[in-house]
């Protein structure tokens, strides 16, 4: 009796898995295959590559980031001197004018700045295999 309670428990404690190589219809378990068997060669990147496509990101963001932080500079400091001169200080009207000043930049530049990204994933994706 205490032999036949202690492998029920031992059969409940005990994790069934899943065949991990199912047979084959003649009987025979499938060989494991690796990914690196079919590779030549295995190559790493290289510093110098991390580098240079870390500038051209930063780049890129600079270059598509710069008009809408100089517009909103500009249109912010234009407000901030006009109320100031009129000695009214209301952050509303500072935030909508700057607020549309971004959205006139973004229809203006906008075309501009999608194709820059668009050109720029393209010569991503395109330079995976020279890495």
């Amino acid at each position: 009796m205490r032999e036949l309670c202690r492998v029920r428990r031992m059969q409940r404690m005990a994790v069934i898995r899943p065949d991990p190589l199912p047979l084959m219809p003649s009987g025979r378990r499938r060989q494991k295959t690796s990914l690196l068997d079919t590779q030549e060669e295995v190559t790493q990147m290289l510093p110098d590559d991390v580098i240079t496509a870390a500038q051209n990101a930063l780049a890129l963001i600079f270059y598509l980031s710069m008009p809408i932080i100089a517009a909103a500079t500009a249109v912010g400091l234009i407000i901030a001197i006009i109320q100031t001169l009129i000695q009214v200080q209301e952050q509303t009207v500072a935030f909508a004018a700057k607020l549309s000043a971004v959205v006139v930049i973004l229809m203006v530049a906008g075309a501009g700045m999608s194709s820059a990204m668009q050109t720029y994933a393209k010569a991503a994706f395109n330079n995976i295999p020279n890495f």
